[in-house]
């Protein structure tokens, strides 16, 4: 099973789901906007009812409303929910609140299995985030920074691709 944390409006817990390839079961996608999550919900409803689609279980895909800042994954309430936690900049948005952060961070570890990943993709340098990770009490995960490189496009429209050696990604394989 994948958590999705701050899934806003992306395909990704979708995408997931439907490729056969990584045979994933269910996808949990949480955010803070009700609004952005009950137009999720409708199009991955509109979708799966619309037929053509090779895994079409509506039911394997859950939104749900989440406030880091004091909410908890109470539909998870025992430990080791989750195989993968996919946490696509959310991370790098919550560091600008006072509270969410920690309980992003101890959520993720709380939910996440023995052996499970937290795939996180930030803008951060590693010696920023590393910390972060490491310092969580009671958190002992094993740490890898794989750092990508990827095409950015001029903002004005020209086609030209600059290599961009800055954005990271983090997987912590909670084993």
């Amino acid at each position: 099973m994948v958590l999705h944390v701050g899934c806003g409006s992306s395909r990704i817990g979708e995408l997931l789901l439907l490729d056969e390839e990584y045979d994933v079961e269910a996808v949990v996608s949480v955010d803070n906007d009700a609004s952005v999550l009950e137009q999720m919900d409708r199009r991955w409803r509109k979708e799966t009812t619309t037929g053509g689609m090779s895994r079409s279980n509506s039911s394997s895909m859950k939104f749900i409303r989440v406030d880091f800042t004091h909410d908890k994954l109470d539909d998870y309430p025992s430990n080791e929910s989750f195989d993968l936690v996919v946490d696509k900049s959310t991370l790098d948005c919550l560091l600008c609140t006072d509270k969410a952060t920690a309980g992003l961070l101890c959520e993720v570890y709380r939910t996440l299995k023995l052996g499970g990943v937290y795939m996180i993709v930030t803008f951060h340098e590693t010696d920023f985030i590393r910390p972060l990770l490491q310092d969580l009490p009671d958190a002992c995960w094993d740490i890898e920074f794989h750092v990508l490189e990827r095409q950015v496009e001029d903002l004005v429209g020209n086609r030209n691709k600059h290599t961009v050696d800055r954005p990271h990604s983090a997987c912590i394989d909670d084993s």
